[in-house]
């Protein structure tokens, strides 16, 4: 559908997230400062609640060690849990059980 529509799922950045209004640029590469501005002030973003509504202290993390991991860590979280809880775990169950788990992030 995005291909017959001539679109993207890019998005424009919201304030809450980033002042573009700062960095952007209207004049494209004319006004271009590499490192100091930029020239599009749209990306391929989560939702606002997907990326601020974690739920730090159900994983014993505190606010700022949750303001510090990135949206796709938050989601290795929640998605890992809700695997491990369909298996049959529970947070009692898993405690002090040994698991290891392999995160590939780019």
């Amino acid at each position: 559908m995005m291909y017959q529509g001539a679109t993207d799922a890019h998005v424009f950045v919201p304030h809450s997230r980033f002042d573009t209004d700062v960095y952007f640029t209207k004049d494209g590469d004319n006004d271009l400062r590499p490192y100091e501005n930029s020239y599009h002030h749209h990306g391929g973003l989560c939702s606002d609640k997907t990326a601020m509504c974690f739920d730090h202290k159900f994983f014993g993390l505190t606010q700022e060690e949750a303001d510090l991991m990135m949206p796709a860590h938050h989601k290795v979280c929640e998605v890992g849990y809700e695997t491990l809880y369909r298996g049959g775990w529970s947070k009692k169950t898993l405690k002090g059980a040994k698991i290891l788990m392999y995160v590939g992030d780019s």
